[in-house]
């Protein structure tokens, strides 16, 4: 794959040096950029030029692209591992709110028991003093 991709560099390089070398004697009379202002430039140079500027920004933008990603990614990845904390919480909740339950049914079991004696012995009491 690399050997492909070299070979389509060679050539683009080999048509950009053909069509160079046909605008020779050509010469843009004023160029501005910006604030700036060239007076009779070959034309070559402002082909070259815009060529290269389009080459560094083609290689600018996925840079960008990729640090932009790799922020993404630590992002993610960050609130991935506090995800799964959570969880791996939860799944250790679920085993002691277990434990919990039968601890709190077990206590409510002897709580009842003790409630029924007392209300039994209440109501004796009530049905002994109407008499």
């Amino acid at each position: 794959m690399r050997l492909i991709s070299l070979f389509f560099i060679v050539v683009i390089v080999l048509l950009i040096m053909w069509f160079l070398t046909q605008n020779v004697d050509q010469v843009v009379e004023e160029l501005e950029i910006f604030q700036y202002s060239f007076i009779k430039v070959s034309l070559v140079n402002v082909l070259f030029g815009t060529f290269a500027f389009g080459v560094i920004m083609g290689f600018l933008i996925p840079v960008i692209q990729y640090i932009s990603a790799k922020g993404e990614v630590r992002k993610v990845r960050k609130e991935l591992k506090k995800l799964r904390s959570e969880l791996n919480d939860l799944r250790n909740v679920g085993i002691e709110s277990e434990l919990e339950v039968e601890e709190d049914l077990s206590v409510d079991e002897e709580a009842e028991d003790g409630q029924t004696d007392d209300t039994s012995e209440s109501e004796t009491e009530n049905k002994n003093r109407d008499q």
